[in-house]
């Protein structure tokens, strides 16, 4: 039921905290409510997937996301749907991960946004322009490619003080859209990075969330060693405590990781 809601809409932060603390009060005390000490460890963190040492229980708040990110990706890739028309707007976190998620082959340019999607090699022009950006009214940014290299039309879109960041930027970006050449029969692709099929995945899309945090050393010898669950189930947390190393998910020494690892190959 939760995954439904979540797909269609944004779970409040009060709906997911209740969620949670039932979750937690489950796992740890087996009952509707449990007190803050008997939680061995922090929910954020045994919300993490298992190959990170961790549970692998769904983040709410991620999970719905990655859900909705679908919409997104269905938005570009069939703009004749009819609901595709409909004069929604995407939550804010969702587009910034939509736009760092999926790469665009341009063609026509019809479906592609010139401004805040990533056409170009060097990522978004949002990104690499910012001052250039920061000029151009909120009506205009969502104009697609076509429409702003028609007539060049997306130097009309400039506003502001000809400041000297926004005139570096606007030469910067002139050069760039130089050899740029529409293919006006052939519809724009968007490829996402996640995938090696370059298609949406809701699962990867999940997973998309936690790169950059660091992985446990030996997280398959643990959920795959020949021991009881609950010895499994609290493995994790004592490797992390006896051997110092953080259990919040950042930089590790990698002295104390080799010996972590040897002591979770134990159990098997």
């Amino acid at each position: 039921m939760l995954v439904h809601i979540s797909i269609t809409c944004c779970l409040l932060a009060w709906a997911i905290a209740e969620i949670n603390k039932r979750h937690r009060a489950f796992l740890w005390t087996g009952s509707q409510s449990a007190a803050g000490g008997k939680c061995k460890i922090a929910g954020p963190i045994f919300c993490s997937p298992k190959d990170h040492g961790e549970l692998g229980i769904p983040d709410l708040k991620l999970l719905g996301f990655a859900l909705r990110l679908r919409w997104e990706w269905l938005r570009h890739m069939d703009t004749s749907s009819a609901w595709a028309l409909l004069p929604s707007r995407a939550e804010k976190n969702i587009d910034a991960m939509f736009r760092a998620s999926a790469n665009v082959r341009l063609d026509d340019g019809a479906s592609t946004r010139f401004w805040m999607d990533s056409w170009l090699p060097d990522d978004p022009i949002s990104l690499f322009a910012l001052s250039l950006f920061q000029a151009v009214g909120k009506r205009r940014r969502n104009c697609t490619v076509k429409q702003a290299l028609a007539h060049q039309s997306w130097v009309r879109d400039i506003s502001g003080a000809p400041t000297a960041p926004l005139l570096c930027d606007y030469v910067l970006l002139w050069e760039k859209l130089e050899h740029v050449h529409l293919q006006l029969m052939v519809s724009d692709r968007f490829v996402w990075k996640w995938t090696g099929d370059g298609y949406y995945s809701a699962s990867l899309a999940y997973r998309s969330f936690f790169i950059g945090r660091t992985l446990l050393v030996g997280a398959e010898h643990l959920w795959h060693a020949h021991a009881p669950p609950k010895v499994k189930f609290f493995s994790r947390s004592a490797s992390m405590v006896a051997y110092g190393l953080p259990r919040d998910g950042s930089a590790m020494d990698y002295n104390k990781m080799r010996r972590a690892h040897c002591a979770l190959r134990m159990t098997k």
